[in-house]
């Protein structure tokens, strides 16, 4: 708790800091004009880029702090009788979600691969391993927008039916069935 709590303020007080003290582009960049030399475009490119990795690695270093403070709440909130429920179940569901997670990742990453091999000639969706997870994803979030059908193919058709079926249909009443059955 107190380290959690150290490093809450010291999140919040260099984001003010980052926040208050930015780099001084406007004076800079007319004293870099008045120069007109490259090494002075070069150096407030520098502290510009400087700056945004500063920032950004405080905001990774918030995330993981909030997802300390998210997991803090959680054991928390075990300690009232009727909120202990949820904790409950979450640990006699741990084993079973674990496998889950495990299986889900293969048979994903087996779909993807199927989807990548397949269809990255042809449609835009699949073109690369980012695209095709995003489009996995999308269907299996039943997002995904088909084409018209007059121009799916056969084995896309057939694609998106396992995927639909197996992901959402299967994979989905599996979770719900671990997570009641550790109520």
């Amino acid at each position: 708790d107190t380290i959690l709590g150290l490093a809450c303020f010291f999140i919040i007080f260099m984001n003010l800091v980052l926040d208050f003290m930015p780099p001084n582009l406007e004076e800079d960049l007319l004293n870099a004009f008045e120069q007109n030399e490259a090494s002075e475009y070069f150096r407030l490119y520098q502290d510009q880029l400087s700056y945004s990795r500063s920032h950004n690695l405080l905001k990774q270093i918030g995330c993981i702090v909030i997802f300390g403070l998210f997991i803090r709440l959680n054991l928390y909130l075990a300690l009232h009788p009727r909120l202990a429920i949820v904790v409950g179940t979450i640990g006699h569901a741990t084993d079973n979600l674990i496998h889950f997670s495990i299986y889900c990742l293969l048979l994903g990453s087996l779909l993807l691969l199927i989807g990548l091999w397949m269809f990255s000639a042809e449609d835009p969706d699949f073109r690369t391993v980012g695209q095709s997870f995003l489009t996995l994803v999308k269907m299996i979030l039943l997002l995904w927008q088909p084409p018209p059908l007059e121009t799916l193919s056969v084995v896309k058709s057939v694609y998106v039916l396992v995927v639909v079926v197996t992901m959402v249909f299967f994979l989905l009443n599996f979770l719900l069935a671990i997570v009641v059955d550790a109520f």
